[in-house]
């Protein structure tokens, strides 16, 4: 991308029969600079993880929804998941793409809907993207990488959009007031912290930590030793959003899985004691914030990115 600028884009669609194309389409995204955003943030949704949801689709340039052969879990409005995370963005006026498979009578039938109301509801989906959105058609998990950054180019042309800058960048003032409208949970560094020698001391105290994992359905394990620096980097976007603790769990999971090319869809574990370490060393350099929540079903902890921590964070980028 030019100006340096990078794209969040939040890919949706049903999820068990489309795992392959939305790897692809992940790998598609990171290859061009944008960062993708979906579900393998948050696993299962639920009534309220889509709250969660909804900050994710607030802080993103782009929608990309892929239709294939199911409709997917209903909601309580009588929608599924899909549909209710596309007619969000769509509300909020996000830039919307869409790919519908273009021969839905080739999908295999074990990814294809049985119930008849099902089969008419995402018939009626398919109508109303057909009607009022940018689309294109897919017919297999091979070409589908090409279709998303063609669809995707076409709509950034006539949609431009905020993006993200890396802190590092010279930015006007305008720009920077309109990524912090667009990114509201990202400040940009509209303004000095006080004490830059806490800073520049933070900068240097990186260092490597060691994570150990096991794979539960094989009983494989392993570990990696990474810099704090890089896992602060890689997990950054999620920060962004504060997340629950699990959710951040799950990114550091997936660093894990990319250094060792572990499959995308293979459930990985690391240890407590590695990740508490992770979380006790980026608090104690003021990088991250905690906070807990009452829920109906318990306590839940959840973590945000300081202002030192955004500071700090545009120095290593």
């Amino acid at each position: 991308m030019s100006d340096n600028r990078r794209y969040q884009v939040f890919v949706s669609s049903t999820f068990e029969d489309l795992k392959e194309e939305r790897k692809k389409i992940y790998e598609a995204l990171m290859q061009i600079d944008c960062i993708p955003a979906g579900m393998e943030l948050f696993g299962a949704v639920d009534e309220e993880q889509f709250e969660f949801i909804k900050t994710i689709i607030d802080d993103s340039d782009y929608y990309v929804v892929i239709v294939g052969g199911r409709y997917g879990t209903l909601t309580e409005e009588g929608i599924s998941y899909t549909e209710k995370e596309y007619l969000y963005a769509k509300e909020k006026g996000i830039p919307i793409c869409a790919l519908i498979h273009g021969e839905p009578e080739s999908i295999p039938s074990g990814k294809t809907e049985k119930n008849s109301n099902l089969q008419k509801l995402l018939e009626n989906f398919k109508q109303e993207l057909s009607n009022s959105r940018l689309i294109d058609y897919w017919n297999n998990s091979d070409d589908i990488s090409s279709k998303v950054l063609v669809a995707l180019t076409k709509t950034i042309k006539r949609h431009p959009r905020p993006g993200w800058i890396r802190g590092n960048k010279q930015a006007s003032k305008q720009i920077l007031e309109d990524l912090t409208e667009a990114n509201r949970t990202i400040s940009l560094l509209t303004e000095k912290l006080n004490n830059q020698k806490i800073i520049q001391e933070t900068d240097l105290q990186f260092r490597d930590v060691f994570i150990s994992y096991e794979e539960p359905s094989s009983g494989k394990s392993g570990h990696i030793e990474i810099n704090l620096g890089t896992v602060l980097l890689t997990t950054s976007a999620t920060l962004a959003f504060s997340p629950p603790l699990h959710i951040y769990r799950q990114s550091i999971e997936a660093i894990v899985r990319k250094s060792k090319n572990i499959p995308q869809n293979t459930r990985i574990e690391i240890h407590d004691a590695d990740f508490n370490r992770i979380i006790s060393m980026l608090y104690a350099k003021k990088i991250i914030n905690a906070h807990t929540e009452d829920h109906p079903d318990g306590h839940y902890e959840y973590l945000k990115i300081s202002d030192l921590g955004r500071e700090v964070l545009s120095r290593i980028a």
